[in-house]
């Protein structure tokens, strides 16, 4: 989660997620979640070291791409996006 939300340390800014919008940052994190989901056989663990849900000190968009990926893989439905092209832009940032 770190990773995705640009909160890795040390040096934040030689990650991708650290050229990306907080928005991408969420799409490729509910893309992530989306895909461990569908992958797994009952449970799907998030781990981070710089965040705490219990004081509500999360990153905008977090919760909502649990959400939604949850969602989708409940119903069924397909991911409904290609992760490519927002790599892609963030790389060239």
């Amino acid at each position: 989660m770190d990773q995705n939300f640009a909160l890795r340390q040390p040096n934040t800014e030689q990650y991708l997620s650290f050229r990306m919008t907080p928005e991408d940052r969420a799409r490729w994190f509910e893309h992530n979640t989306y895909w461990a989901l569908y992958t797994a056989d009952e449970f799907v663990w998030c781990y981070s070291e710089r965040m705490n849900w219990w004081k509500d000190q999360t990153p905008p968009g977090l919760e909502s791409a649990i959400v939604s990926a949850r969602q989708k893989i409940a119903e069924g439905k397909p991911l409904g996006f290609d992760i490519e092209p927002i790599i892609a832009a963030a790389g060239k940032r």
